[in-house]
């Protein structure tokens, strides 16, 4: 599939677009809806997924667990599970008290930027 094409079906569906084609940096310019470029020296399957999960881990934390007090606690740190899909909502996908994820009102949660070391520590914790 040609480039164009490519960021015409991409802009139609509302996607993200996650290549390692480093030609697509100059549609940054234009409206979309996002564009990750991953440059890796190696690039494979799994060292891209690998990539971008670190990229995207990121952490919240509650601040108003109002109707949830079983799933969620007030001044608890959470793990935020990417999706795109739910952001573009106003949710974010949050693993909870069960264990499992779910999708909260974006506005009950403080987004932090922890440092790699530590969301790597967390993630390994659960």
């Amino acid at each position: 599939m040609q480039d164009d094409a490519l960021w015409e079906m991409v802009q139609r569906e509302e996607r993200l677009l996650i290549t390692t084609d480093k030609g697509f940096t100059h549609y940054c310019t234009m409206p979309h809806y996002g564009i990750l470029v991953v440059r890796l020296r190696k690039p494979n399957r799994h060292r891209i997924h690998h990539r971008i999960m670190r990229v995207m881990a990121h952490f919240a934390v509650c601040i108003n667990n109002e109707g949830y007090q079983a799933s969620l606690e007030v001044g608890k740190l959470y793990r935020v599970i990417p999706d795109v899909e739910a952001a573009s909502h106003g949710y974010l996908r949050i693993v909870d008290e069960s264990g499992e994820d779910y999708g909260y009102t974006a506005d009950r949660f403080f987004p932090l930027d922890v440092p790699q070391a530590l969301a790597e520590a967390l993630q390994l914790a659960e």
